[in-house]
């Protein structure tokens, strides 16, 4: 009877979700263009059958200061766990046996925070964890306001065991079997001015007997001249061997890679800035945050964002070129024309040439294409339109406006109402044939659809969804927690 009520809900969500590809335009009264399409219609709602897990970073609604790591099966709804029977035992085994409804024993495990295994873990500055489950590093509160990384093991009833203390540590990530961090020195010796701050990006085998940090490259260099913005983010291949920097400098981003034990530019200067009568970049600073879209892979790096203040622009750079410094293939998915026209400006007024007004951090190369989140912020609305599209990687290499070769993965409604899913940055996560996210739910706590008049949870709660790459079922909503909000999730692997 629980089955049949819940497929009648998800089926119920289903049928409201609208779909558009451009979305409507609230500022000017535009309309989004509608997929009339039968297999887009007809969509049926997602069913996990994938082997992971998710573990989620999330903090409570009413207590920012209180944050905790959270693993959930996503073939079980978390309304769903409260109804479960503990299976827990005393046998020690793995956390990630096989089992029909639970991980250790548990439909549902607090890894770190209150109420967790290892409750004494702060994640307010944030939590990761590894895919294997078997690392965990912790980013907390050091000494004079700066930040520490306590990294250690996960054992097997997931306790922690800290193995190792780095001080300064401002940003890291899992990549293969090796951990990446920047490590930010605030007295750098330049050859010209005064010392300032620089980061040492270093890494962690995972796979050694012993646990220790090896220097890779200093950022910027000592013969660096010049203001900088960098502020210790990174981007690096699959296997940790490939790491690009963003490096905002004035009115410009440059783009910097670390190959085969090399640190060198990356293309030209991007300009977000509105070009003067001579073709010269203005001056105005602030354009770039150092933490626009970017993603690597062995042989490539894709980044996004808007050049000469006229259009959204997705960078595909060779990193196997001879030159590296080469100009990079520029790939247009939204834009506004006219000489005195100007995105930042203009692109709420013209739908439908600049659909998106903004591309989220977290993009992903996944087979021949690169998906990402775009986000359309216009009008008096308390909810953005968003949605998850893929773009082939032979159309940003071939240049020039590639709107139409846009790929809908999911295909939300637009409006203050359950449906319309504002996706939240940060957790956007691919494994196997699904695309995992967060955004604003459509479900209560309890599992039941909210109404398009509800005024609370639809815009204060921030909830898991999964749905299928190729795009053809529709998102299932499968956390559901009004007390908490999730700010960031990995997948890890599940049962063998």
């Amino acid at each position: 009877m629980k089955k049949s009520l819940l497929l009648f809900f998800i089926l119920f969500i289903a049928s409201c979700s609208g779909t558009t590809t451009t979305p409507a335009d609230s500022t000017t009264g535009d309309t989004a263009t509608e997929q009339d399409s039968q297999d887009v219609k007809d969509r049926q709602p997602t069913v996990v059958e994938g082997n992971f897990r998710l573990v989620l970073e999330r903090r409570q609604t009413l207590d920012q200061q209180k944050a905790s790591l959270e693993m959930i099966d996503p073939k079980i709804p978390e309304w769903q766990t409260q109804n479960l029977i503990d299976k827990t035992t005393d046998s020690g085994e793995a956390h990630l046996q096989e089992s029909d409804l639970t991980i250790n024993g548990k439909p549902k495990v607090i890894i770190a925070g209150e109420g967790g295994v290892n409750k004494n873990i702060d994640c307010r500055q944030g939590c990761y964890v590894d895919e294997s489950l078997s690392w965990l590093g912790v980013i907390e509160d050091g000494e004079g306001g700066r930040t520490r990384l306590s990294f250690g093991r996960l054992e097997k009833d997931l306790t922690f065991v800290s193995l190792l203390v780095e001080s300064n540590v401002t940003s890291l990530g899992f990549y293969g079997q090796k951990l990446l961090v920047s490590k930010m020195d605030p007295e750098c010796e330049y050859d010209q001015g005064l010392d300032r701050a620089c980061w040492y990006i270093m890494e962690l085998e995972l796979g050694g007997n012993e646990l220790e940090f090896k220097q890779l490259f200093r950022f910027p260099a000592r013969n660096h001249v010049g203001l900088t913005g960098y502020t210790g983010g990174f981007s690096a291949s699959p296997d940790g061997k490939v790491i690009v920097l963003l490096d905002p400098k004035g009115e410009f981003l440059n783009l910097w890679v670390f190959k085969d034990g090399k640190l060198s530019p990356l293309g030209s200067p991007i300009c977000g800035s509105r070009l003067d009568s001579y073709g010269h970049c203005s001056s105005e600073p602030g354009r770039f945050t150092g933490r626009e879209p970017l993603v690597v892979a062995d042989d490539k790096a894709v980044m996004a964002t808007v050049e000469n203040d006229k259009a959204l622009t997705f960078f595909t750079y060779d990193l196997n070129s001879k030159d590296l410094s080469a100009e990079p293939f520029r790939a247009i998915i939204s834009e506004v024309s006219g000489d005195d026209t100007f995105f930042r400006e203009a692109a709420c007024y013209n739908a439908h040439s600049a659909p998106w007004t903004e591309v989220f951090k977290t993009m992903w190369i996944t087979g021949d294409e690169v998906v990402f989140t775009a986000k359309r912020k216009c009008g008096k609305l308390q909810k953005t339109s968003t949605q998850i599209l893929a773009v082939g990687l032979d159309a940003l290499v071939a240049g020039g406006n590639q709107t139409a070769a846009l790929r809908n993965i999911t295909n939300f409604p637009t409006g203050d109402i359950p449906a319309n899913v504002d996706i939240a940055d940060g957790g956007l996560a691919i494994k196997d044939d699904y695309v995992v996210f967060i955004g604003t739910p459509v479900l209560n706590s309890d599992g039941i659809p909210l109404l398009d008049n509800d005024q609370g949870q639809q815009f204060n709660d921030i909830e898991t969804f999964v749905t299928r790459l190729d795009g053809s079922t529709d998102p299932v909503q499968v956390s559901a927690d009004i007390k908490t909000r999730t700010w960031a999730l990995t997948v890890v692997q599940g049962a063998n």
